[in-house]
């Protein structure tokens, strides 16, 4: 290998292992921080990002432009009840969030983020430590913070979580091994493990023109090395189109289904912390590093002071920005399509890739040029992509003549000739709804995904500005209940519980009493005496309101459900029936429109014992207006 050449600001191994301890504790805490506060802003980044990409605002009233929301959540899961399930194993369980989260904290210590720089007057590099072997020591992080994870699924005792830590271990060990791979030509070509060697020899490229210079960055260089790491570190961190451990739709929450508040909240910033640190390898790796990116780099100061470490937080926003992106744009894939990219594309591609690096760095050792090199890479990935896009056109293909194939199975158990095999031919499913094929491959169809979501980022967002501002319910719109009455302030409930047999959800609670002459609550013989509805389980379907014979029970426009406990979403008796508007008297007194119950509802049915409730806005007798805001 030939020696790097170092320019004078740039770190090498000889700079580290002479910190004075208290310079050791402020970058150990500085990295923390980092850690932490680029997960609150990730995941604030994340809310807003999705928010904008799909029509809307996202997180806005904690703090400006909601910044504070993240913090606001981490309080509100400290805050939360700890709940450890039964038939546990509390060890395992306790001490699986903290195995996920420690690795990723100590992944980044090995990662570069400026030159030789002065903190207090004492010369030292933007960076915690360098080894030799300092990437096997990220590796070597990532493989054990898949531990945390299977731990976790499997101390709760729940199949789902099993099943979630399972998908993650087998995951891990597919895409690590092809990570691993992606690795070993920048490894051949930068001649070290190092992490600062690795970025000093993406800095120094050979100039063909003013201020000009060949491609330096690995990602240019060995560009399919650079697009396998992509995907392998989104299949490493657990992220969209690869969260098949806490596939919701499967498995509930996944390998963490069970856990709650701040061991809940430590598994989270495990996965973000983890998003930052391949993020950060990625830059380290493939782009530079620390380094600015041309046209900055004219500038002779772009690479001393501080300034690099402005450069590295970009070139890693972006890659975060990428995660964003990705959720956003795909859905999840099969588990089935997730092992098959790992072992038959990812795995075998980068070990072709790799021995192709290593034949031709022996061959330029006698004598070749770089331009070779440059095109010798290019064909490579235009191969791997042909072939990449062969598979998946086969794939259309087969699919597509299995769905000709099934239409056209009833015509061949048809008997006779005639309408029947014409009308089955005319049903034959098309390429596109109007019968053309569409001018873009179906491989490239998520290149459009991607080019929606981001057209969609800088449109006017149609979010109403709530609580500010409110937009109408439709008049029948289903919003809480409310148990009306007659105009003289009787009740109209009369207890007979139909509304509590017909809920679906087995959400009302009524028990029925019996009038007396001394006390009278409506003006039949029985009377609703209990009545309650729990909004934790009603779906607000409206079928209590068909069942109830003397439209008692009654839905509003009022949608604002919710509240910071469990019993208070049980609302009662008192708190569903209707204001006592002017004219009214709260019950128990006599009737006083009629000397029975038939009275009260022949004078209802007549419009005659009618009125404006306020609820209604004055605009319709009683019972026509809560049949306006009811069903």
């Amino acid at each position: 290998m030939t020696p790097l050449v170092v320019a004078a600001g740039d770190p090498t191994l000889a700079d580290f292992g002479h910190d004075t301890w208290w310079l050791i504790v402020i970058k150990v805490l500085a990295l923390f921080l980092f850690l932490l506060l680029g997960t609150i802003i990730a995941i604030w980044a994340e809310r807003r990002l999705l928010g904008f990409m799909q029509n809307r605002l996202g997180p806005n009233r904690a703090g400006p432009f909601g910044l504070l929301q993240t913090l606001v959540d981490g309080i509100k899961l400290a805050l939360m009840e700890d709940i450890v399930p039964r038939g546990v194993d509390r060890v395992l369980f306790w001490i699986a969030p903290a195995i996920s989260v420690i690795p990723a904290f100590i992944s980044i210590a090995v990662i570069p983020f400026g030159p030789v720089v002065s903190i207090f007057g004492v010369r030292t590099p933007l960076q915690l430590a360098d080894l030799p072997v300092a990437v096997l020591l990220v590796l070597a992080m990532s493989s054990m913070g898949v531990y945390g994870i299977v731990l976790a699924g499997w101390s709760a005792s729940s199949p789902y979580s099993l099943l979630g830590s399972l998908r993650s271990s087998a995951q891990v060990i597919s895409y690590e091994i092809a990570m691993g791979l992606a690795f070993v030509p920048v490894f051949l070509y930068a001649g070290s493990l190092s992490t600062t060697a690795i970025v000093a020899a993406q800095a120094h490229g050979n100039q063909f023109g003013p201020g000009l210079h060949y491609p330096s960055w690995f990602a240019v260089l060995l560009l399919p090395s650079f697009l396998i790491y992509l995907i392998t570190m989104v299949g490493e961190t657990n992220r969209l189109p690869f969260d098949l451990p806490e596939g919701e739709g499967e498995l509930v929450a996944g390998y963490h289904t069970e856990y709650s508040s701040l061991k809940f909240a430590l598994l989270q910033l495990a996965e973000y912390c983890s998003v930052i640190t391949v993020s950060a390898l990625a830059t380290t790796l493939f782009l530079g590093g620390w380094a600015a990116p041309w046209p900055i780099s004219v500038w002779s100061g772009a690479n001393s002071g501080w300034w690099p470490l402005l450069w590295m937080l970009i070139k890693i926003s972006l890659f975060v920005f990428g995660f964003f992106w990705l959720r956003a744009s795909l859905p999840r894939i099969r588990y089935d399509q997730l092992m098959r990219l790992g072992w038959k594309v990812l795995i075998p591609g980068a070990l072709v890739w790799t021995l192709m690096i290593a034949t031709i760095r022996v061959w330029r050792r006698q004598g070749g040029s770089t331009g070779i090199y440059i095109i010798a890479g290019l064909i490579v990935a235009g191969l791997m992509l042909l072939a990449w896009a062969w598979d998946v056109t086969e794939a259309n293909r087969a699919k597509r003549a299995a769905e000709i194939e099934e239409a056209e199975a009833p015509c061949r158990t048809t008997t006779g000739s005639g309408w029947h095999r014409r009308a089955f031919r005319r049903a034959r499913p098309t390429p596109t709804a109007h019968g053309r094929r569409s001018p873009v491959p179906d491989f490239l169809n998520p290149i459009k995904g991607f080019g929606v979501t981001f057209r969609q980022m800088f449109r006017k967002v149609d979010t109403v500005q709530y609580p500010e501002e409110f937009k109408p319910t439709a008049p029948r719109f289903h919003g809480r209940h409310q148990l009306n009455r007659w105009p003289d302030g009787l009740e109209k409930c009369i207890g007979c519980e139909l509304c509590a047999w017909a809920c679906p959800a087995d959400a009302i609670y009524v028990e029925g009493g019996d009038n007396t002459e001394e006390e009278r609550y409506s003006p039949g013989e029985r009377y609703g005496r209990v009545y309650q509805i729990n909004y934790l389980r009603c779906i607000l379907c409206g079928l209590c309101i068909d069942a109830c014979p003397t439209r008692a029970l009654t839905m509003t426009n009022d949608y604002e459900i919710a509240d910071d406990n469990r019993e208070s979403l049980i609302w009662t008796k008192e708190q569903l029936l209707a204001p006592l508007a002017p004219g009214m008297e709260a019950p128990p007194h006599p009737m006083r429109l009629g000397e029975t119950e038939r009275d009260y509802y022949e004078l209802g049915a007549a419009g005659i014992a009618g009125g404006s409730p306020p609820w209604n806005g004055g605009q319709a007798s009683d019972d026509e207006g809560q049949g306006r805001t009811g069903r």
